[in-house]
This record gives C-alpha cells, sequence and structure tokens, in this order.
C-alpha cells in the first residue's frame, strides 16, 4: 500500500528551530530552545506556545504517567496539566538555596551532557548534567523525588551520553562506551547532608 502521507498538505510550519519532540497526554509537545509549543496531532495546528520554557536536546525530557519532565539550560519544569512548573527553584543558584560552599546552582553552571530519566522505584525524576570547575570535570545527576518533593545531589561514572529504562525499572546510562545501572548497586560511597538554615529563636 503506497504511503497516503501528503507532504505538500499534511505538515505544519513552527517558528523556531525545534530542538526536541515529545508525546504527552494526547498531544505533540515541540521544543526550541525557549519555547515549547503544544500541537494537535490530528489537525496538525498549534494549540498553545508557552514562551520562557525550553529543551535542550531529546534527551532532556522524558513522559511518565506522573508527568512530563524537561529541562533547559536555566531551569527544571514538571509538566502534569495546564502550564509547565518550574520545580527547580530550591537548587537554581547557590544564594537560592543552603548549598555548602563552593557548590553551585542549574543556572550557575555551564552545563553539558543533559540527559532526563526516570527512576520508578523511588518515583523520581533524574536530570543528568556535566560541568568544569577550576579544569576538573564533574558529573553529576540531580534527583526530584516526587512524594518528598526533595531535590539530591548525586555522582556518575563520567558523562552521560543517553539512558533508557529497563525492564525491572532500573535507568542505565551509557558514559565512554560502557553501560552503568544507576541507583542499584549494594555497595556504599561516602555521603554528606546539608540542611537548610536554621532559625533556633523561631519556627523553622
Amino acid at each position: 500500500k503506497l504511503s497516503q502521507f501528503n507532504w505538500p498538505v499534511d505538515h505544519l510550519r513552527v517558528p523556531d528551530k525545534l530542538t526536541a519532540l515529545q508525546a504527552y497526554n494526547g498531544r505533540l509537545f515541540a521544543f526550541s530552545s525557549v519555547r515549547m509549543f503544544t500541537i494537535n496531532q490530528t489537525t496538525l495546528e498549534i494549540e498553545d506556545i508557552f514562551d520562557g520554557a525550553g529543551c535542550v536536546n531529546s534527551s532532556s525530557v522524558i513522559a511518565t504517567e506522573y508527568g512530563m519532565c524537561f529541562a533547559d539550560s536555566n531551569n527544571i519544569y514538571l509538566l502534569n496539566q495546564g502550564m509547565p512548573q518550574v520545580i527547580s527553584a530550591v537548587i537554581a543558584t547557590a544564594s537560592s538555596s543552603s548549598f555548602p560552599d563552593g557548590l553551585k546552582g542549574w543556572q550557575d553552571l555551564n552545563k553539558t551532557h543533559i540527559n532526563v530519566s526516570f527512576e520508578t522505584k523511588r518515583k523520581s525524576f533524574l536530570i543528568f548534567f556535566s560541568y568544569e570547575s577550576d579544569d576538573v570535570l564533574y558529573n553529576r545527576c540531580w534527583s526530584y523525588n516526587l512524594i518528598r518533593k526533595r531535590w539530591d545531589l548525586l555522582s556518575t561514572e563520567g558523562p552521560v551520553d543517553f539512558t533508557y529504562i529497563d525492564l525491572n525499572g532500573v535507568v542505565v546510562y551509557s558514559s565512554g562506551g560502557n553501560l552503568f545501572k544507576f541507583i542499584d548497586g549494594g555497595g556504599t560511597k561516602p555521603w554528606t547532608w546539608h540542611s537548610k538554615d536554621f532559625v533556633l529563636t523561631g519556627a523553622t
């Protein structure tokens, strides 16, 4: 059977250069670096345009039953319904959080290798990224837990090239030609915990 796709008719022009496409909740979402377009796949019409929220690339967005999470260089977003919400405000800059000295926020860093995935067991969105500081390459992952609405900063073995979720729900990432399971080992690593600033003379 010949293809019945009519290119002169069945297409849609988007005003920006697109960086990613993602289907979610019956709609197609098209991203540029600074905007998000909601597209009706049946009529090929742009239903809505959201300015100020973009996506780095096709690896920087994931759709789950808990929402669609995506990231640009400024923020990390979660879309359940309606408009996307910024969920990274508390980790945006060092001044907006209780980071220890030397640790920078999402907006403070020149990031590469941004990949977004989802850890099903803990119900956490994972945002992998790399950055350089003082000629040292750091490979990190911000984990956002949906239940506790808490951010944790984790590390990886190297820059993350891509990720996938295996049949057991474990996140697997590729780095340097090797595959690694993320948050699935039985060993231990050194770790630290940083609280917010406590006000001892009143309620916190």
